[in-house]
């Protein structure tokens, strides 16, 4: 590939990137919400952790990018982080796929937390649905 094709490349998965993440934004808050009760509050936790994912990303990946770009500069290679991005896009997806079966079993171990403790409820159910 040459510098240009490079670019549009990385451009249209950048956008297309985007717009799964927004689609997986809107689906993560109506299942939360279904969870939680609340529309607010789910709206809030989806928020919180995208953008929580947003920066630990970039932190993360930041770093493990400029070293693989280093490394591939000292041997005279190209760092080939388009493909690298491509696999961690796919994992994304995958995910994403497997949400709903890891959802169900986030409802079942949410009744296990008790309803008196409503913020230990709320993290629980947050972290149980993501992870």
């Amino acid at each position: 590939m040459d510098a240009r094709s490079t670019r549009l490349t990385a451009i249209l998965l950048t956008a297309l990137t985007g717009f799964t993440g927004l689609a997986y934004e809107v689906t993560w808050q109506k299942y939360l919400a279904t969870l939680l009760g609340s529309h607010a509050e789910a709206t809030a936790g989806v928020l919180a952790i995208f953008l929580g994912g947003l920066s630990a990303g970039y932190a993360i990946f930041g770093q493990i990018t400029r070293r693989r770009a280093t490394r591939a500069k000292a041997i005279g290679r190209s760092p080939r982080l388009l493909a690298y991005y491509a696999v961690l896009e796919c994992g994304i997806g995958a995910y994403a796929l497997l949400f709903p079966s890891l959802f169900g079993l986030a409802r079942w171990l949410s009744l296990l937390v008790p309803a008196a403790h409503g913020g230990l409820a709320f993290g629980f159910d947050l972290s149980s649905a993501y992870c």
